[in-house]
């Protein structure tokens, strides 16, 4: 997150979300416009509105923006991490059935019907869950601190795929060469569908493994035309 930066939230809209902050009627988009756009005054607010809520997803974001603000307080990396723990270590299978050719089936996945059923919940109690298990690790990811490089590794080998997804595009985002390899690995236990987006990320490598892998599961045309984009797009960082 960079004050001022093209194209981001204006002094003026980060202004205005801290004042919605302020008074307690925010959204997440908030919590992103005042850290970026007015990250000094944005501190000290998010401090008072993360210890004011008791909802999960607004304390997930919170946190995330407060460690890629660098705030010296463990308690928000240690939030994330406690969020975040049990989703990559949990068994829960992905809540999606695929076919033999990895196409998805509409019907959701038996496996996870009967993961629901062996702990108790509803296949709408076991989804709810997914969904908080998705949100927390996002969170740790959007925080950009390399500390969960090894947490977002782990993901990679979740039985669940679009944790697996996850994993993959924010280890791109961190440009972690040393992970490629394990990419790669997770790519080639996915179902084609998945494993297809998962080699668009590989190819925000710049990379040859990372290209070589991705032409595996994508027409070499679309690959050459990917690379050529992400290029273009970070020589204009």
């Amino acid at each position: 997150m960079q004050s001022g930066t093209a194209g981001g939230p204006a002094p003026q809209e980060g202004r205005e979300a801290l004042e919605r902050m302020n008074h307690g009627e925010f959204s997440l988009r908030d919590v992103d416009q005042a850290a970026t756009a007015a990250p000094t005054e944005a501190i000290p607010e998010l401090e008072k509105q993360f210890t004011a809520t008791e909802d999960a997803t607004v304390k997930g974001k919170i946190a995330s923006a407060l460690v890629h603000l660098a705030d010296k307080h463990d308690t928000y990396w240690d939030y994330l991490v406690e969020q975040a723990s049990p989703a990559i270590g949990s068994d829960m299978p992905d809540p999606t059935a695929y076919e033999a050719k990895g196409k998805r089936n509409p019907d959701p996945s038996p496996k996870f019907v009967a993961w629901a059923k062996a702990h108790k919940l509803t296949t709408e109690a076991a989804l709810e869950l997914y969904g908080r298990y998705f949100r927390a690790v996002a969170f740790l990811g959007e925080s950009r601190d390399p500390r969960a490089i090894p947490f977002l590794r782990q993901a990679l080998l979740s039985p669940n795929f679009m944790l697996q997804i996850l994993g993959v595009a924010e280890l791109a985002q961190f440009q972690d060469k040393s992970s490629i390899s394990l990419i790669i690995d997770a790519c080639h236990r996915a179902p084609g569908e998945i494993a297809q987006g998962m080699a668009r990320d590989l190819l925000k490598f710049d990379d040859p493994r990372a290209q070589a892998a991705a032409e595996e599961y994508l027409p070499k045309d679309l690959v050459e035309k990917i690379v050529a984009e992400n290029r273009q797009k970070n020589q204009k960082k």
